[in-house]
Protein backbone atom coordinates (compact mmCIF):
# COMPACT_ATOMS: atom_id res chain seq x y z
CA UNK A 1 0.00 0.00 0.00
CA UNK A 2 1.51 3.29 -1.09
CA UNK A 3 1.41 6.46 1.00
CA UNK A 4 1.45 8.70 -2.06
CA UNK A 5 -1.89 10.08 -3.24
CA UNK A 6 -3.26 8.63 -6.42
CA UNK A 7 -3.29 10.55 -9.67
CA UNK A 8 -7.08 10.76 -9.52
CA UNK A 9 -7.00 12.81 -6.33
CA UNK A 10 -4.71 15.40 -7.93
CA UNK A 11 -7.02 15.73 -10.91
CA UNK A 12 -10.03 16.19 -8.64
CA UNK A 13 -8.34 18.94 -6.62
CA UNK A 14 -7.40 21.05 -9.66
CA UNK A 15 -10.96 21.86 -10.86
CA UNK A 16 -12.02 23.07 -7.42
CA UNK A 17 -9.09 25.53 -7.38
CA UNK A 18 -10.04 26.76 -10.85
CA UNK A 19 -13.67 27.08 -9.80
CA UNK A 20 -12.73 29.27 -6.85
CA UNK A 21 -10.65 31.51 -9.12
CA UNK A 22 -13.57 31.77 -11.57
CA UNK A 23 -16.00 32.61 -8.75
CA UNK A 24 -13.70 35.25 -7.22
CA UNK A 25 -14.51 38.15 -9.59
CA UNK A 26 -18.23 37.43 -9.44
CA UNK A 27 -18.20 37.30 -5.65
CA UNK A 28 -16.05 40.45 -5.41
CA UNK A 29 -18.38 42.33 -7.77
CA UNK A 30 -21.48 41.29 -5.82
CA UNK A 31 -19.88 42.32 -2.53
CA UNK A 32 -18.76 45.65 -3.99
CA UNK A 33 -22.26 46.43 -5.31
CA UNK A 34 -23.90 45.41 -2.04
CA UNK A 35 -21.34 47.47 -0.15
CA UNK A 36 -22.55 50.65 -1.83
CA UNK A 37 -25.23 50.65 0.86
CA UNK A 38 -22.54 52.13 3.14
CA UNK A 39 -22.37 55.18 0.87
CA UNK A 40 -26.07 55.30 -0.05
CA UNK A 41 -26.52 59.09 0.41
CA UNK A 42 -23.70 59.79 -2.07
CA UNK A 43 -25.02 57.24 -4.55
CA UNK A 44 -28.47 58.83 -4.27
CA UNK A 45 -27.05 62.32 -4.93
CA UNK A 46 -25.20 61.07 -8.01
CA UNK A 47 -28.23 59.12 -9.26
CA UNK A 48 -30.45 62.20 -8.91
CA UNK A 49 -27.91 64.32 -10.79
CA UNK A 50 -27.57 61.74 -13.56
CA UNK A 51 -31.30 61.27 -14.07
CA UNK A 52 -32.30 64.95 -13.87
CA UNK A 53 -29.57 66.59 -15.95
CA UNK A 54 -29.29 65.48 -19.57
CA UNK A 55 -25.75 66.79 -19.87
CA UNK A 56 -24.52 64.90 -16.80
CA UNK A 57 -26.39 61.68 -17.59
CA UNK A 58 -23.26 60.27 -19.25
CA UNK A 59 -21.92 59.87 -15.71
CA UNK A 60 -24.06 56.73 -15.35
CA UNK A 61 -21.65 54.90 -17.63
CA UNK A 62 -18.55 55.74 -15.59
CA UNK A 63 -19.06 53.24 -12.72
CA UNK A 64 -19.93 50.44 -15.15
CA UNK A 65 -16.94 51.14 -17.40
CA UNK A 66 -14.69 51.46 -14.35
CA UNK A 67 -15.86 48.08 -13.06
CA UNK A 68 -15.17 46.44 -16.42
CA UNK A 69 -11.69 48.00 -16.63
CA UNK A 70 -10.84 46.98 -13.06
CA UNK A 71 -11.94 43.39 -13.76
CA UNK A 72 -9.86 43.46 -16.96
CA UNK A 73 -6.79 44.65 -15.04
CA UNK A 74 -7.39 42.02 -12.36
CA UNK A 75 -7.64 39.29 -14.99
CA UNK A 76 -4.34 40.43 -16.51
CA UNK A 77 -2.56 39.61 -13.23
CA UNK A 78 -4.31 36.25 -12.87
CA UNK A 79 -6.95 37.24 -10.31
CA UNK A 80 -4.17 37.74 -7.78
CA UNK A 81 -5.50 38.06 -4.22
CA UNK A 82 -3.03 40.27 -2.40
CA UNK A 83 -5.61 42.40 -0.60
CA UNK A 84 -4.64 44.95 2.00
CA UNK A 85 -6.60 45.96 5.08
CA UNK A 86 -5.90 49.60 4.17
CA UNK A 87 -8.76 49.17 1.72
CA UNK A 88 -11.11 48.82 4.68
CA UNK A 89 -9.79 52.13 6.03
CA UNK A 90 -10.64 53.80 2.70
CA UNK A 91 -14.10 52.23 2.70
CA UNK A 92 -14.74 53.48 6.25
CA UNK A 93 -13.48 56.96 5.26
CA UNK A 94 -15.90 56.93 2.32
CA UNK A 95 -18.74 55.86 4.62
CA UNK A 96 -17.91 58.70 7.02
CA UNK A 97 -17.76 61.16 4.11
CA UNK A 98 -21.12 59.94 2.88
CA UNK A 99 -22.59 60.36 6.35
CA UNK A 100 -21.23 63.93 6.54
CA UNK A 101 -22.58 64.70 3.09
CA UNK A 102 -26.01 63.23 3.81
CA UNK A 103 -26.62 64.49 7.35
CA UNK A 104 -24.25 67.21 8.43
CA UNK A 105 -24.67 69.59 5.47
CA UNK A 106 -21.09 70.77 5.49
CA UNK A 107 -20.96 73.49 2.83
CA UNK A 108 -17.75 74.90 1.39
CA UNK A 109 -18.32 78.51 0.28
CA UNK A 110 -15.92 79.46 -2.51
CA UNK A 111 -17.42 82.86 -3.27
CA UNK A 112 -20.74 84.62 -2.58
CA UNK A 113 -22.20 83.03 -5.72
CA UNK A 114 -20.51 79.62 -5.53
CA UNK A 115 -20.75 76.97 -2.84
CA UNK A 116 -20.18 73.23 -2.80
CA UNK A 117 -21.33 70.47 -0.49
CA UNK A 118 -18.29 68.89 1.10
CA UNK A 119 -17.22 66.16 0.56
CA UNK A 120 -18.54 65.86 -3.00
CA UNK A 121 -20.40 62.66 -3.81
CA UNK A 122 -17.94 61.79 -6.56
CA UNK A 123 -15.02 61.88 -4.09
CA UNK A 124 -16.88 59.55 -1.74
CA UNK A 125 -17.57 57.07 -4.54
CA UNK A 126 -13.94 57.29 -5.71
CA UNK A 127 -12.68 56.56 -2.18
CA UNK A 128 -15.10 53.63 -1.90
CA UNK A 129 -14.00 52.18 -5.25
CA UNK A 130 -10.31 52.53 -4.41
CA UNK A 131 -10.95 50.92 -1.04
CA UNK A 132 -12.73 47.93 -2.56
CA UNK A 133 -9.98 47.44 -5.15
CA UNK A 134 -7.29 47.69 -2.46
CA UNK A 135 -9.16 45.33 -0.13
CA UNK A 136 -9.82 42.67 -2.77
CA UNK A 137 -6.78 42.85 -5.04
CA UNK A 138 -4.09 44.83 -3.25
CA UNK A 139 -1.77 47.64 -4.25
CA UNK A 140 -0.69 46.04 -7.52
CA UNK A 141 -4.29 45.90 -8.74
CA UNK A 142 -4.89 49.48 -7.58
CA UNK A 143 -1.86 50.66 -9.57
CA UNK A 144 -3.01 48.70 -12.61
CA UNK A 145 -6.55 50.06 -12.30
CA UNK A 146 -5.34 53.66 -12.04
CA UNK A 147 -2.44 53.65 -14.48
CA UNK A 148 -2.99 50.61 -16.62
CA UNK A 149 -0.43 51.36 -19.33
CA UNK A 150 2.21 52.75 -17.00
CA UNK A 151 1.98 50.42 -14.01
CA UNK A 152 5.54 49.12 -14.34
CA UNK A 153 6.87 52.69 -14.33
CA UNK A 154 5.30 53.60 -10.99
CA UNK A 155 7.17 51.64 -8.34
CA UNK A 156 10.53 53.22 -7.65
CA UNK A 157 10.19 55.70 -10.48
CA UNK A 158 9.30 59.36 -10.47
CA UNK A 159 6.00 60.24 -12.08
CA UNK A 160 6.17 63.73 -13.52
CA UNK A 161 2.87 65.50 -13.97
CA UNK A 162 3.09 69.09 -15.16
CA UNK A 163 0.00 71.25 -15.31
CA UNK A 164 0.92 72.68 -18.71
CA UNK A 165 1.33 69.23 -20.21
CA UNK A 166 -2.00 68.14 -18.78
CA UNK A 167 -3.76 71.16 -20.23
CA UNK A 168 -2.04 70.97 -23.61
CA UNK A 169 -1.33 67.35 -24.31
CA UNK A 170 -2.54 64.96 -21.65
CA UNK A 171 -0.65 63.12 -18.95
CA UNK A 172 3.01 62.27 -19.38
CA UNK A 173 4.67 59.58 -17.34
CA UNK A 174 8.41 59.91 -17.45
CA UNK A 175 10.85 57.09 -16.67
CA UNK A 176 13.90 59.27 -16.51
CA UNK A 177 16.63 59.99 -14.02
CA UNK A 178 17.21 63.31 -12.31
CA UNK A 179 20.08 64.08 -14.69
CA UNK A 180 17.91 63.41 -17.76
CA UNK A 181 15.16 65.68 -16.36
CA UNK A 182 17.72 68.44 -15.75
CA UNK A 183 18.93 68.11 -19.35
CA UNK A 184 15.34 68.24 -20.62
CA UNK A 185 14.62 71.33 -18.50
CA UNK A 186 17.75 73.14 -19.70
CA UNK A 187 16.90 72.31 -23.32
CA UNK A 188 13.35 73.60 -22.78
CA UNK A 189 14.66 76.82 -21.22
CA UNK A 190 17.05 77.36 -24.15
CA UNK A 191 14.14 76.89 -26.58
CA UNK A 192 12.06 79.44 -24.66
CA UNK A 193 14.96 81.94 -24.65
CA UNK A 194 15.52 81.54 -28.39
CA UNK A 195 11.80 82.04 -29.09
CA UNK A 196 11.77 85.17 -26.90
CA UNK A 197 14.82 86.57 -28.76
CA UNK A 198 13.15 85.88 -32.10
CA UNK A 199 10.15 87.99 -31.10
Amino acid sequence: MSTLPSAEMKVEAAPSVRASVAVLPVLATILAVLGTATIAPSVLVLWTMWTNDALKSVGMAIPVVSLVLILRAWKSIGWERQGSWWGLALILTAAAGSWIEGRANLVLVLSPETSRIFPPASLVVLLYGAGVVLLMGGTRLLRLACFSRHADALPGRVVILRLGEVLLGGLRFCRCTRRQRQEQNSARQEDELSSCRAQ
